[in-house]
């Protein structure tokens, strides 16, 4: 039976990367990747990074645990459910969150020495940015 194949040249994908962040930093805009397409594929991730992409966003907190390896700044892009909130403090850097309400609990679920932050979208384009330091 046949299945498909997705081949990624991750010299390719690191080459992207490090033109992608050029071009943008001649504007002051600073890159984050999305490894989000490749299911926490550590590769991937490296190739993103050793182009100098040094924030990498993934979906799931299992993914970020896995990527944390590269060195990179960690940033989880939806809001967690409630029970994963003791793993984004220990593997999400960065949290971005659309309810207030999680930094309540991030507050209830404390880990001596570890730090948090997370971006609140209050909506229309309003961000707050918090940090929480235990």
């Amino acid at each position: 039976m046949y299945m498909p194949v997705l081949e990624i040249n991750l010299r390719k994908l690191e080459e992207n990367a490090r033109t992608e962040k050029a071009l943008l930093a001649s504007s002051g805009i600073d890159v984050m990747a999305v490894n989000k397409v490749f299911d926490g594929c550590v590769e991937t991730a490296q190739a993103v990074f050793n182009g100098g992409i040094t924030v990498i966003a993934e979906s799931r907190t299992y993914n970020l645990k896995k990527i944390r390896e590269t060195g990179c700044t960690t940033c989880l892009l939806r809001s967690p459910c409630l029970s994963e909130i003791e793993d984004v403090v220990r593997y999400a850097d960065i949290s971005l969150n659309s309810e207030p309400v999680y930094y309540g609990h991030y507050r209830k679920k404390p880990t001596p020495g570890e730090n948090a932050s997370g971006i609140t979208d209050g909506g229309y384009g309003r961000f707050t940015r918090g940090y929480l330091v235990w």
